[in-house]
């Protein structure tokens, strides 16, 4: 490995390490008055604060630990402690790039690469990557030109970026619990909106939860699993549905300049019932067309 010439280098970056300090100084001041002024809700804050001294020290070690590697006959890749690994080319089965709108119709990039065992793994690269990113995609489709397969097994989950989410649903939840607290002491309408906007994020929360945890859309060869929460698991045969399609949704807030950027697969069974799923389409826009090819070519 030392002996290796690197062509390019991808890193974690340190902008996530600027902004988990700032928000880690913002929360570790409010919890330090809070606790001066005697205010009850010192608790909530002092677990935000945890929350976010945690997120500083991941994105640290992220920044330490976290590498793309890229040389003339392979790359090393890397995460975290122990799990480096090199690959050479000729050995994997296929690579892409994916790109599209996120949640807030920024345009994110992804680099995929699969190995022979059909794990497909990812990893988000930006604009001063890309040009290291087509280069390793290049090399790792040149050389598994004679031997590239159709892989019979796709994953759609919630767990490519969903920590994020996790964060910030918590997160809310505290400073709607922080805020909730003194307005008992005022009594009246103050608590009634207080507890609706508590109410608003927890169920947010929930939703968060069950995205990360229970929502999976497993594509095989002859049908497909869906699950977007802990009760409704069902697996189809391609032949059982009649139909699909997609569907954008841009929603903007009032007095915002914010547009929250969905998609959403449609599809509808023999009996007539439609559902949906939604998904992420910069990191999955690759599997949802493979999903919609095999059900169409039923």
């Amino acid at each position: 490995m030392e002996d290796i010439q690197w062509k390019y280098k991808i890193g974690a970056g340190k902008v996530p390490v600027v902004l988990s300090l700032g928000m880690t100084i913002l929360f570790g001041s409010l919890s330090v008055w809070l606790h001066k002024t005697d205010n009850g809700a010192y608790f909530f804050a002092d677990i935000l604060s945890g929350i976010m001294v945690a997120v500083l020290l991941t994105t640290i070690y992220r920044l330490m630990f976290y590498k793309v590697l890229i040389g003339k006959d392979g790359f090393y890749f890397q995460t975290q402690i122990g799990n480096g690994m090199y690959h050479n080319y000729g050995e994997l089965k296929n690579a892409w790039i994916t790109k599209g709108q996120n949640l807030s119709g920024h345009e994110n990039k992804w680099c995929h690469f699969e190995t022979e065992d059909g794990k497909v793994t990812r990893f988000i690269f930006y604009y001063n990557d890309e040009k290291a990113a087509k280069y390793l995609v290049k090399r790792i489709q040149t050389e598994t030109a004679g031997k590239v397969q159709e892989t019979q097994q796709y994953r759609i989950d919630g767990k490519a970026s969903g920590m994020v989410g996790l964060i910030g649903a918590f997160v809310a939840t505290g400073m709607a619990c922080i805020f909730t607290f003194p307005m008992f002491q005022i009594g009246g309408i103050a608590v009634i909106m207080s507890l609706v906007s508590l109410l608003v994020v927890g169920f947010m929360l929930i939703s968060v939860l069950f995205t990360y945890f229970c929502f999976q859309i497993k594509i095989e060869e002859n049908g497909f699993y869906y699950q977007t929460n802990p009760f409704n698991g069902t697996y189809f045969n391609y032949q059982d549905i009649t139909r699909s399609w997609e569907v954008k949704r841009v929603y903007r807030y009032r007095r915002s300049a914010t547009r929250n950027h969905y998609f959403y697969l449609y599809f509808t069974d023999r009996h007539g019932k439609t559902r949906r799923f939604l998904y992420e389409n910069d990191i999955y826009g690759h599997e949802v067309n493979i999903l919609k090819e095999r059900i169409n070519g039923k």
